[in-house]
């Protein structure tokens, strides 16, 4: 799994994006999109701290890391608000591991079992596991997905 961390963040780090100016609605702030007590509810353990992360990429999308307790490792956050092109190129893609996620964003797919990717607007957000976690855990990734869409300040 540890394998699969490094080829989500070589992956997020090669989605770069070139506009300076973010669309309003989706926060540059990869840590706005959730709060540790929405994690909890979600993981059902509790987050014992969460910080931004070096994305291995001064281009990349802005990463927000939170650890847990209880041997689960951590929840990666990314976002890049300005663009859709890490998106697209993770989508297009398709090593057959991506399905398709109704009723979610403007458009969503899972990567795997470890992430969770969607768009909004012009931009996206992923979702990944750093550890591998137990049965289930895409659901996991559902959730928190839906709690972070919702957490986006309305659509202008």
């Amino acid at each position: 799994m540890k394998r699969a961390t490094v080829l989500l963040l070589l992956a997020l780090g090669a989605c770069t994006s070139s506009d300076p100016d973010p669309f309003p609605s989706l926060p540059a702030d990869p840590c706005a999109l959730l709060s540790d007590r929405d994690v909890e509810v979600a993981m059902g353990t509790k987050v014992v701290r969460h910080a931004p992360a070096d994305s291995h990429s001064p281009d990349g999308p802005a990463l927000c890391e939170y650890y847990v307790g209880g041997g689960l490792g951590s929840l990666v956050v990314a976002v890049d608000p300005a663009t859709i092109t890490g998106f697209t190129t993770i989508r297009d893609d398709d090593i057959g591991t991506n399905k398709v996620v109704e009723n979610l964003g403007d458009e969503a797919f899972e990567r795997g079992e470890a992430s969770l990717w969607v768009r909004v607007d012009e931009g996206y957000f992923v979702l990944g596991f750093q550890r591998e976690w137990p049965d289930g855990a895409v659901h996991d990734l559902r959730t928190l997905a839906d709690t972070a869409f919702g957490n986006i300040p309305a659509r202008q």
